[in-house]
């Protein structure tokens, strides 16, 4: 099940680090023709980093065997709002002139009550987990 569940998973995180190198270039690219905003761009650096610890992190799921419903729909759901966390710090479109200064603050809101969400997901799929998995992850990164 973990491989059906790894995929949907893994194309959803996929999605998001997309979206957010995406926009990162648009940026980058057009940085003559819109205004930047650095408060923007550490966050999307920061939940590039965040992404990529989850993606590391749901690998655990592998040694899972009893799988539910309820586990499946939550685990997609956890990376859904990834997804959405995402999505909130760069539009579709971008133009020339474009603010994303204006951008970030009209989404600010709705992108930390999002943030917000995602961390308090992590709260029960890390329980769900167990503590002992923080120690063996951790203990075979140093080897």
């Amino acid at each position: 099940m973990f491989d059906y569940l790894g995929v949907l998973v893994s194309v959803i995180f996929g999605l998001a680090l997309t979206h957010l190198l995406t926009g990162l270039s648009r940026v980058i690219q057009m940085r003559s023709h819109v205004r930047v905003y650095w408060v923007q761009l550490l966050w999307t650096l920061n939940i590039i980093l965040y992404i990529l610890g989850l993606w590391w992190g749901m690998y655990w799921w592998k040694h899972l065997q009893d799988w539910t419903v309820g586990r499946f729909l939550f685990l997609s759901g956890y990376a859904s709002v990834i997804y959405l966390l995402s999505a909130l710090l760069y539009p579709h479109e971008v133009a020339e002139g474009f603010d994303f200064e204006t951008h970030f603050e009209s989404n600010r809101r709705w992108f930390f009550g999002v943030f917000l969400l995602a961390l308090l997901l992590d709260v029960p799929e890390t329980l769900s987990k167990g503590i002992s998995h923080l120690r063996n992850t951790w203990c075979s990164c140093r080897r």
